[in-house]
């Protein structure tokens, strides 16, 4: 589970590593998020899966189940400000704005 697919508020998407609590990627779209799967090494019908796991909201530990719609990225942003900071949230916020 190391690089997971988030969707954005803003409908597009970003990867998340559990390894470094940060996003690697942001406001992509499908298909870049796909290629940038690609780059971190995984093929295309994992690329699909991650991403269709982030657009339907799945659960990280219970994998089955569908969120509300942005339980991935809460989940993330709130991660993101225990490990980081505030100042590091901030951050990510202003580049998705951008």
């Amino acid at each position: 589970m190391a690089n997971v697919a988030v969707q954005q508020p803003d409908g597009r998407f970003a990867i998340f590593s559990t390894v470094s609590d940060s996003f690697i990627r942001l406001s992509l779209t499908e298909d870049e998020a796909i290629a940038a799967y690609g780059e971190l090494g995984d093929s295309r019908p994992i690329a699909e899966l991650k991403l269709k796991a982030g657009i339907e909201d799945r659960d990280f530990v219970e994998f089955g189940r569908k969120g509300s719609g942005l339980d991935r990225w809460k989940y993330c942003t709130d991660t993101i400000r225990q490990c980081q900071g505030e100042h590091a949230l901030n951050r990510v916020l202003e580049l998705i704005q951008s």
